[in-house]
């Protein structure tokens, strides 16, 4: 097992030197103690602010112009974990009357009525003068109330745990900034098993642990599903159970007694430990605290449809950070498995090993706190603009902050531009971890850039040779290459080996399809489930031209689109002329240049990553595991257009060109050859019924350009009538009569094919009713 340290005082040093000091004000009331609560205001310390927190005498608030006075000075204000009421009924919500929007109207009726001036309104009323930042706090509890008070206060940022915070920008017009909960390493982390109790052979004293609240509306019960059928079979089993004793598994609202340290010891001292999602599908404190321990696996429940982005947003992967189930009988077979069968022992140390890195990496109160101080830097650049700079000194660092987050200043850690971290907006790009070979140990040449360079700051590649290597600011090398036989192997800088490092950042994303008067409803959907369901945070771009005109939209379809899309930005991109005019004259169905537009995807110059999807597919699943397999093609240098297909006997590399996933722009030697293919088909006589698919199909596998998976579920549709969607990601009306009645098909050259399952027009149908709640019909 790896040993777990405290995070690099390399990277607290330079995040520390490239900052922007600020003045926050801390705003609590009493409540009760809850380790999270105040654990990013030492971190948020550590990085050079000034932290105060004002802490009101009771659960009324502050009286009136107190904040006015002790506000003075203060770059911005935080309403912390605490400020709101924990669960339903537990008492009513505090106000803070100087940041209230009805504060300034009303002092200034008063003040005039006085005779006094404007600027004495604007000295009792913050609004405009010290920006407010919320971190929202326990989403399932009486949420409509909360929204309700961000959208009465003057709310310049907020932050949720929440994985649907997007939605909550869109019910109060405040920017929402997702954070995870984090863990304090220093508590959680070993180097070794713990020895808490009586330790046996093994090393453990304990096959599965579990202590905490159980309450029904967690998800599917499932805390107490367990507790009542699964514990007493593993306890028959002869597995080693802990619980906490009297008072460590408490039914209702209550916290857990167990001590902390105790907490933490028994824990260290599992093999596997129980965590599931709670109320709203939250993921809570305890997925992040197994994780750091370095000795325990977490064994946690599936989540499904909208839900899995909670886990998506985190970067967990399941059998790979941590193991799922989704039945009392999958729960009782998987723990029986890590904690019985020897064969499963190097599979349960592997995934703890890759889920402390990954909980290091990320989920860290100090990671969590360098994402809550990008935004907040960005917050105060546009509020009161007063701010004390420190002169950067770090060597790749830009402007003026880490990771600027909209506002002026540029930069970042590592130079990388705008931004707020890996858990709101869009993430800088992965920096360079400046990587140099110390000695090399193959018979093969280590040459830096073609067989080893850096996957992003903290990983290096390797590839067709061993050495000892040594990243920037690293004063130990670490070997890379072993053992030998792999044709590749990804190293941390500490010298932790990791099969296969999950990127903090993602690419930036576009969505392409094809404006469409008659598929209007058919995009209305598809980008709403998009946006609900992906896990990614794209804009969309839809082809037209007048050639085509299908694709002429009115300006109330495009209206629809963009209420449909959200925080998602719709942007209309009119095809290349002279390509369409080729487009038009191949051979086809009557809708055969309104399919090749499809191609203009791949003349794309924007960077990042591209999908396309057709406007009779929906979104049923997270995206996030497509667009890291785009990016490993990238890293491992090779360009490819991904593709997905149902495996069937017989199956071979053929794309179905309603979706297709790549990292732009595509390679000029394939631009080349696919004009030139599009050049032929206009010169044939031959009808194409899939003109799209023939010109992409004739091209890319000669260049190697293309991957076709059988297992992503992202195009097509189920094969059998009964199958549910859980597993999917995308599905597909192909060659089916559409859900919302359009009598037209872009691949009329085909026959219809059937009709679709059940589940997928009840999915429709659903993503179609809630987006008719939030974009009424015009």
């Amino acid at each position: 097992l790896v040993s777990a340290t405290s995070d690099s005082l390399g990277v607290h040093r330079r995040l520390q030197s490239q900052q922007t000091q600020m003045r926050i004000a801390w705003l609590e009331i009493p409540h009760y103690s809850e380790g999270y609560y105040d654990a990013l205001q030492q971190p948020l310390s550590r990085l050079g602010h000034r932290v105060d927190e004002l802490r009101a005498p009771t659960q009324r608030g502050f009286g009136p112009g107190v904040l006015a006075t002790k506000l003075r000075g203060m770059d911005l204000a935080v309403v912390g974990f605490g400020w709101f009421p924990q669960e339903p009924g537990s008492g009513p919500f505090t106000r803070l009357h100087e940041f209230q929007r009805s504060c300034a109207a009303s002092h200034r009726v008063r003040l005039e009525a006085a005779g006094e001036f404007e600027s004495t309104t604007r000295r009792a009323c913050l609004c405009g003068t010290v920006p407010l930042v919320v971190i929202l706090n326990k989403e399932y509890a009486s949420l409509a109330d909360k929204m309700a008070w961000v959208r009465e206060h003057c709310v310049a940022a907020a932050f949720s745990v929440h994985h649907d915070a997007p939605t909550f920008a869109q019910m109060t017009g405040v920017d929402f900034h997702h954070i995870p909960f984090g863990v304090d390493f220093s508590r959680f982390a070993r180097g070794q098993r713990a020895e808490a109790g009586r330790a046996v052979s093994d090393g453990y004293a304990y096959d599965l642990g579990f202590t905490g609240v159980i309450r029904p509306d967690q998800t599917a019960n499932w805390r107490y599903r367990i507790w009542r059928s699964a514990w007493p079979i593993l306890a028959e089993r002869g597995l080693r159970l802990y619980s906490g004793g009297e008072g460590g598994v408490g039914l209702g609202h209550r916290h857990k007694s167990v001590g902390p340290k105790e907490y933490v010891a028994k824990m260290q001292a599992s093999k596997v430990w129980l965590a599931t999602t709670g109320p709203a599908d939250l993921v809570g404190t305890r997925y992040s605290e197994i994780m750091a321990t370095g000795t325990t696996l977490c064994v946690c429940n599936r989540l499904h449809g909208n839900a899995t982005a909670a886990y998506a947003r985190l970067g967990l992967v399941e059998g790979r950070h941590v193991v799922m189930f989704d039945s009392l009988e999958e729960f009782v077979e998987v723990v029986t498995n890590y904690t019985r069968r020897p064969e499963y022992e190097r599979r349960r140390l592997a995934i703890i090993r890759r889920a402390q890195a990954l909980a290091r990496r990320r989920l860290s109160w100090r990671q969590v706190a360098a994402s809550v101080d990008a935004v907040l830097q960005g917050v105060a650049r546009g509020g009161r603009g007063a701010l004390r700079e420190r002169r950067t000194t770090g060597r790749r660092g830009g402007g003026g902050g880490k990771a600027s987050g909209g506002g002026a200043g540029g930069g970042g850690v590592e130079g990388g531009g705008g931004g707020v971290g890996p858990f709101g907006g869009n993430a800088p790009a992965p920096a360079a971890c400046g990587v140099s070979l110390v000695s090399q140990h193959s018979f093969a040449r280590c040459a830096l850039g073609s067989s080893f360079g850096c996957v992003n700051a903290t990983h290096v590649f390797v590839r067709g040779c061993r050495g000892l290597f040594r990243c920037d600011g690293g004063a130990d090398g670490f070997a890379c290459g072993y053992p030998p036989g792999r044709k590749e192997y990804e190293c941390g800088c500490d010298g932790r080996a990791d099969d296969l490092p999950e990127d903090d950042t993602l690419p930036e994303c576009t969505v392409y399809s094809s404006a469409s008067q008659a598929f209007t409803p058919g995009l209305e959907v598809l980008l709403a489930s998009m946006r609900r369901r992906s896990g990614l945070a794209c804009s969309a771009v839809l082809y037209w031209h007048p050639l085509v005109p299908d694709s002429m939209m009115t300006a109330a379809q495009l209206d629809r689109i963009k209420c449909a899309a959200g925080q998602l930005h719709v942007s209309l991109a009119r095809a290349d002329d002279g390509r369409v005019r080729r487009y038009a004259a191949v051979r086809g169905p009557s809708a055969t240049a309104q399919s090749l537009l499809r191609v203009e995807t791949l003349h794309e110059q924007r960077g990042g990553l591209a999908i396309w999807l057709d406007a009779d597919m929906l979104v049923v699943g997270s995206l996030r595991p497509i667009a890291h397999a785009v990016l490993r093609a990238t890293r491992q240098w090779r360009w490819q257009l991904h593709g997905s297909q149902l495996a069937a006997p017989g199956a071979y590399n053929y794309l179905n060109a309603g979706f297709m996933a790549f990292r732009a722009p595509a390679p000029a030697a394939l631009l080349r050859a696919v004009d030139a293919q599009l050049d032929k088909m206009v010169g044939e006589a031959r009808f194409h019924p899939t003109p799209s698919q023939n010109l992409l199909n004739d091209v890319l596998p000669l260049g190697g350009w293309l991957t076709v998976h059988y297992r992503w579920k992202a195009n097509y549709r189920p094969q059998a009538t009964n199958e549910s969607l859980a597993r999917w990601r995308v599905v597909h009306w192909q060659g089916l009569p559409k859900p919302w009645g359009s009598p037209i098909q872009f691949d009329q050259g085909r026959k219809q094919q059937g009709m679709a399952p059940p589940s997928m027009g009840e999915a429709w149908a659903a993503e179609h009713a809630e987006l008719r709640r939030q974009c009424p019909a015009q």
